[in-house]
């Protein structure tokens, strides 16, 4: 009932014209939703499916007659206040009946659903309410370069907005996104930070990667020039380096990391690898409070953090400089909003990255990705220098012993001959229109009947959003919500077979699938971000026949592995068979990324006074004369 409750409050406070308290009650009510997992929703998330639409078609209702009101006068800071909750109020919209705000849009601007022309002049306060209740779920199109360059202070929160919902499955969302980011590419868009959008501008940063135009690497440009002019707005100065470097026994090692626990992404991808670095480096952990747990502080000698609050960078910055880095790796870029804006200052001699989230920084400022040989493409999009590393030298760490699990799931596999289970182990954000548009096709052509299972790992609201918006595209469709990770294998486990999305890839998806012995179909694109699936998969042995070369491929490839019963269990068989213990739990073997780390470290200024782009040491370091000083 509180939430009832509080929508009465709020209508009254609208009829009554009540514009400041009714404006109050609108911020309160939005300040407890969530779109995100790492935050509870308070107000929606108790409700059955039947009551949440009521109440959703209540909130925006009463929303729309209150911005209507030309009494209601949205300032600029009460703009800013709700603008940071625009994807909420968004998410709530498109669960409605209405899907969009576009008939008040009109009104605002003076636009008939007829006539598209504009037919009055929009005073500031109009101006605002529009900002704020157009998304990408908008018919009603934005100059947004025009409105950028008139109005950046106030129309950079409806640009940011709308690059970072978690559902970009519907084509014309998918499209209006893809046009926002060849616009910035393309230098239409300028972009100036403050420390109000700081708070929500990071997803930003990174979901640009899983977008599909080729353009979307160069939109970072924009993101990174607006990072470094706000961070050093803030009276942070970059230390100033020696002209020399001095090579030192164990030089130190800050490891910057955005997230990090046992049973996280990154942990699972890097923490074996952090761990060995100690053997060379003096290693200092280092991130954000509150994001690195305890049980993962045995991978550093020592972990250092920062106030996780965008506003103190200059005292992040001397946290960071008083450990006297010579070099500082970032694990990933993109899931903390106080790690980018650091990545864009010179801070140590030498700062590289690990991919952790496989795509370019486009920061001047990062000397180096360490990338996998199966990785590295012609004409590649990073413009850091690529340390060359042999395929399979990163060692995960398994998140748990399943074998049990396997076989009792393995043998519920095909309980109904006539229905085919399909996994798709993805974050929400890797789910696009094109993969969306391949999965009808397969569904299309399919004689069997197909049951997609998507585990987009959302909560709440956006899994509600995912979900619907899924549905209309593929009804036969299970959204699993997050699950512990045994409960999560057990779901996986019993599916047929393993689609891999496109155009960004999945690696601990990859690696769940494989551990449960499932078929698979993977896409192999001429990107870093599209190749980790085919890379993974070849090292581990599958069969070739998992790997797609084109879409039209995939299509065929997927079509024979649900219609012919035979080939897809001979398939899965091979499947059964790969160690993946050997090849990528194996602790005991050659972790290239300590040497490649370390060459890197003395080398540093033989590379970069060499034009060449990837570095291979076995071939690199015999030709190079250095003069090393080490310091007693």
């Amino acid at each position: 009932m509180g939430i009832l409750k509080e929508l009465d409050t709020y209508e009254s406070l609208v009829r009554h014209r009540e514009f400041e308290l009714a404006y109050k009650k609108f911020l309160s009510i939005l300040q407890e939703t969530s779109v995100h997992r790492s935050k509870k929703d308070e107000v929606f998330s108790n409700l059955d499916d039947q009551s949440l639409i009521y109440v959703y078609c209540r909130f925006v209702s009463a929303t729309f007659q209150l911005f209507l009101d030309e009494g209601f006068l949205l300032t600029e800071n009460g703009f800013r206040s709700i603008s940071y909750f625009g994807r909420n109020f968004a998410t709530i919209l498109a669960m409605t009946p209405y899907k969009n705000a576009d008939h008040v849009i009109r009104h605002l601007i003076g636009q008939s659903e007829a006539d598209e022309e504009q037919k009055e002049n929009v005073n500031i306060y109009s101006y605002r309410k529009m900002l704020f209740l157009w998304s990408v779920h908008s018919d009603v199109q934005l100059p947004f370069a025009d409105f950028m360059r008139d109005h950046q202070s106030i129309v950079k929160y409806t640009l940011i907005n709308a690059l970072t919902l978690t559902c970009y499955v519907d084509h014309d969302i998918h499209q209006r996104r893809e046009a926002l980011l060849d616009m910035m590419a393309d230098g239409e868009i300028e972009l100036e930070l403050d420390d109000y959008c700081l708070a929500f501008v990071g997803p930003a940063w990174m979901y640009t990667t899983y977008a599909s135009t080729v353009k979307k690497h160069d939109a970072k440009n924009v993101i990174n020039k607006a990072y470094r002019k706000w961070i050093l707005s803030k009276g942070v100065n970059e230390p100033a380096l020696p002209a020399k470097r001095k090579i030192v026994e164990k030089p130190t090692l800050v490891i910057m990391m955005e997230q990090m626990d046992l049973k996280h992404a990154m942990f699972r991808c890097f923490g074996e690898s952090f761990h060995a670095l100690k053997k060379k480096f003096n290693v200092v952990g280092m991130g954000v409070e509150g994001r690195i747990h305890e049980n993962v502080h045995n991978a550093f000698h020592k972990v250092v953090c920062f106030p996780d609050n965008v506003r103190e960078m200059k005292k992040c910055v001397g946290i960071i400089l008083k450990q006297k880095p010579d070099m500082i790796l970032y694990s990933s870029l993109g899931m903390q909003n106080a790690v980018i804006p650091l990545a864009t200052l010179r801070l140590a001699p030498i700062q590289m990255m690990v991919l952790g989230h496989p795509a370019p920084s486009r920061m001047p400022e990062m000397d180096y990705v360490i990338m996998d040989d199966g990785l590295i493409r012609d004409g590649t999009c990073f413009t850091e220098k690529i340390i060359w590393l042999k395929s399979g030298e990163y060692v995960f760490r398994d998140p748990g012993d399943t074998a049990s699990l396997h076989e009792n799931t393995k043998k519920l596999r095909g309980e109904n001959p006539g229905l085919v289970k399909v996994a798709i182990p993805s974050f929400a954000m890797k789910i696009s229109d094109p993969f969306i548009s391949l999965l009808e096709k397969i569904s299309d052509k399919c004689k069997l009947a197909i049951e997609f299972n998507f585990f987009p790992y959302l909560t709440d609201m956006s899994c509600r959003l995912f979900e619907e918006s899924i549905k209309k595209r593929l009804p036969n469709t299970v959204i699993h919500q997050p699950k512990t990770y045994r409960n999560y294998m057990a779901t996986l486990g019993v599916c047929d077979i393993h689609f891999g999305q496109f155009p960004f890839n999945n690696g601990n998806g990859n690696i769940d699938s494989v551990k449960m012995g499932m078929p698979m179909v993977v896409l192999e694109s001429d990107t870093t971000e599209g190749s980790v699936d085919a890379l993974m998969l070849r090292y581990m042995g599958a069969p070739e026949d998992s790997i797609a070369k084109d879409m039209g491929d995939y299509l065929n490839k997927a079509i024979k592995m649900i219609e012919d019963v035979e080939y897809r269990l001979k398939i899965q068989e091979q499947m059964e068979n790969l160690d993946i213990t050997k090849t990528y739990f194996n602790t005991d073997k050659h972790m290239g990324i300590v040497d490649a780390v370390e060459n890197t470290y003395l080398y540093h200024d033989d590379i970069q006074r060499s034009d060449q782009h990837v570095i291979k040491f076995d071939e690199f370091i015999p030709s190079l004369a250095l003069d090393k000083v080490v310091n007693e």
